[in-house]
């Protein structure tokens, strides 16, 4: 279905630098995507259980100026405010298995790409519900 995602930060925080929070913080940025969720789930304990997320779209986000070296008294270095527009796409997938009624162990992996900024990440977990 369709996803409308907007968000904004008063400060930009983007430099991994001492004071900056070394994380995307865009001043305005605005995501028109079509989200898509497949799933399988095993109707027993001995099956695999697979969900994938996925989004593609248009993305849009403005940056502010930042200072570099915000805690230094010193001369400033100032990272310059920016413009991106792009097709941006996400992917979620998660492959599990129940090992009995509590323990589950899976695979985790994760995907992000836009105009100005991309990762992967992979997991793989052990988990105890009671």
């Amino acid at each position: 279905g369709p996803m409308l995602y907007a968000t904004g930060y008063q400060k930009n925080l983007s430099a991994f630098t001492p004071g900056n929070g070394g994380y995307y913080s865009p001043e305005k940025m605005l995501r028109l995507a079509a989200m898509f969720r497949y799933q399988i789930l095993a109707h027993d304990h001995s099956g695999i259980n697979m969900r994938l997320d996925a989004s593609l779209g248009w993305q849009t986000a403005d940056e502010a100026a930042a200072s570099l070296k915000p805690l230094a008294a010193e001369v400033q270095y100032t990272l310059s405010p920016g413009h991106n527009s792009g097709l941006a796409a996400t992917a979620d997938l998660s492959i599990y298995c129940k090992a009995n009624q509590n323990w589950r162990y899976g695979l985790l992996l994760s995907g992000q790409n836009s105009p100005d900024y991309s990762s992967f990440s992979s997991q793989i977990y052990l988990m105890y519900a009671w």
